[in-house]
């Protein structure tokens, strides 16, 4: 997806992973994988909403969360 943009010349489009868990090194692949934010499970609705508001520049979010 990232090379698509890159190629077409687009913005990057925000991304939000979902993981089963936060194992260590996790944060760094998501980064890596230039994903925006992650989420583990079990999918909170308080999560979902903080990562969003904070991809669209409307709230801080809690790098633990």
């Amino acid at each position: 997806m990232r090379k698509f943009e890159r190629e077409q010349g687009q913005d990057s489009i925000p991304v939000i992973v979902i993981i089963g868990s936060s194992r260590d090194g996790i944060r760094d692949r998501v980064f890596a994988a230039e994903f925006q934010q992650y989420i583990t499970k079990p999918i909170l609705p308080d999560k979902v909403i903080a990562s969003v508001a904070h991809l669209t520049g409307r709230a801080e979010i809690n790098e633990k969360s």
